[in-house]
């Protein structure tokens, strides 16, 4: 099984696998499939799949169920996929109960705004803080 912690302060380099990539690469790989294979089976070409996991573009929002079900994948290996394509994508949202109120709204919108202007630093602070009550800081 893969290993999906990679070291949250390397930068990857120009046409390196995103996460999701090096999941996709792995699974071929232990299926013994080329990428012109599967991209066969999803209806996809290989310059794409190869751009989508370079992150040159981004993940199609179907692709991931594609994958799972063309290469009938079990639950724990759709989990690690499915986990790789949220750590690989460009835009993330903050979903706020409906109920959030005024200073929620206000600190979302400050790290929507803020967060490519933090330092590595404050990143892996802010990260280790909002970590620490789920026990995993």
């Amino acid at each position: 099984m893969s290993n999906l912690n990679h070291d949250p302060h390397k930068k990857p380099s120009k046409g390196a696998l995103t996460p999701f990539g090096v999941e996709c690469r792995r699974i071929r790989k232990e299926k013994g499939l080329f990428m012109g294979d599967v991209c066969e089976r999803i209806g996809m070409t290989p310059g794409f799949l190869s751009q989508v996991e370079t992150g040159a573009k981004a993940i199609p929002d179907d692709l991931v169920g594609k994958l799972i079900s063309a290469l009938d994948l079990p639950k724990s290996e759709a989990e690690l996929l499915e986990e790789a394509a949220a750590l690989s994508a460009r835009d993330f949202r903050i979903r706020l109960d409906r109920h959030a109120g005024y200073d929620d709204r206000r600190l979302a919108r400050a790290i929507e705004i803020g967060f490519a202007k933090l330092s590595d630093s404050k990143k892996a602070r802010l990260y280790k803080l909002l970590n620490e009550d789920n026990g995993n800081g």
